[in-house]
């Protein structure tokens, strides 16, 4: 077993029918979601003599030769992953070229079995009790943009990124207020696609005006106290 410490889980009803009746399942306690900057200060912190600016530059530098070689079409097996380049599509005849109206490449990625391995044996678990918390929004993803925004069109799909999103039962209630608006003055978000503890898929309200809002989540319909407030504001145009 690994000594790098334990997975906490906790147990939550199982909303699947089963044979048996009432079950539950097990769910990891995900605290953070560690982004490349977050990794790169861990792996600072277990060698002195490594600096930040060195892990970066091997970093780009890995990224750089395994990006040119798998567009050479060479697939490339690390430690950690295999990526290896395809074409999807048919061909009409040998005499057939391909045709980006009919051809799409396609991306190979995923960890090695070595790897995959190596973490499911060293893995080691301790139950825990779920403790209360509160629905927190880290950063609103932008599909229109590909990336992490505060500016997003009336209507469009968004995602919002942070930690215990999804409630015990149901869906999470999400609310926008205009910069200014009466606590009370709320626009409901009511079109909510995909739910997880860390992400939600939504759909921003069509009849909102353009303008500047807050945006609020709430996992058990509570009072104004009871829902958390992204950090930001954010921008309907």
């Amino acid at each position: 077993m690994s000594d790098m410490g334990k997975i906490n889980y906790y147990l939550a009803k199982n909303t699947l029918p089963t044979m048996e009746g009432e079950s539950y399942v097990a769910r990891i306690d995900q605290n953070k979601t560690l982004r490349q900057d977050d990794i790169v200060r861990l792996m600072v912190g277990k060698n002195t003599t490594v600096t930040r600016q060195d892990v970066l530059v091997v970093l780009d530098l890995l990224k750089e030769t395994v990006k040119e070689q798998v567009l050479l079409g060479n697939p490339v097996i690390m430690e950690l992953f295999r990526a290896k380049m395809g074409l999807r599509g048919i061909f009409d005849s040998t005499l057939d070229e391909f045709d980006s109206k009919r051809h799409t490449p396609s991306l190979n990625f995923s960890a090695t079995k070595e790897f995959r391995n190596d973490l499911i044996h060293s893995a080691s678990f301790e139950k825990m009790t779920r403790l209360s918390k509160r629905p927190e929004i880290q950063h609103i993803f932008s599909f229109a943009s590909r990336a992490f925004e505060t500016e997003f069109s009336v209507g469009s799909v968004i995602q919002l990124h942070g930690s215990w999103l999804k409630p015990a039962e149901g869906l999470p209630e999400i609310f926008l207020r205009r910069e200014g608006a009466a606590k009370d003055d709320l626009i409901p978000v009511d079109t909510i696609l995909t739910v997880s503890d860390q992400k939600v898929m939504c759909r921003l309200p069509d009849g909102a005006e353009a303008g500047t809002y807050h945006i609020l989540i709430s996992d058990d319909g509570s009072n104004d106290e009871g829902k958390t407030r992204y950090k930001n504001p954010i921008t309907l145009i």
